[in-house]
């Protein structure tokens, strides 16, 4: 899985260099991350933030939702408590 995502990675990553419309900066800041409560505060939203990144790759546990029905409802109401962070809502802008 690992494979996949590292591949993956670097295909887009290689997209982006290869753009006539992009111009390749000097630095590219990139944060991995996963495992994110929603339901205690958040600070690493803040903390992630401060490093002012380029790219943010969530893998894994983007909010803990489990899918108990067909309609996701706690796993919508889990995206929708991430949501209301200012922190993370600044890094989505981006």
């Amino acid at each position: 899985m690992l494979n996949f995502f590292l591949g993956l990675f670097l295909l887009l990553l290689s997209l982006i260099a290869n753009s006539k419309e992009y111009e390749v900066p000097n630095n590219i800041k990139i944060i991995f991350g996963s495992c994110s409560n929603q339901n205690v505060n958040m600070p690493h939203w803040q903390h992630i933030a401060s490093y002012k990144p380029d790219y943010l790759f969530l893998l894994g546990d983007n909010v803990y939702g489990d899918f108990n029905d067909f309609k996701a409802t706690n796993l919508k109401l889990a995206y929708s408590k991430l949501n209301k962070n200012k922190f993370f809502l600044k890094l989505k802008k981006k």
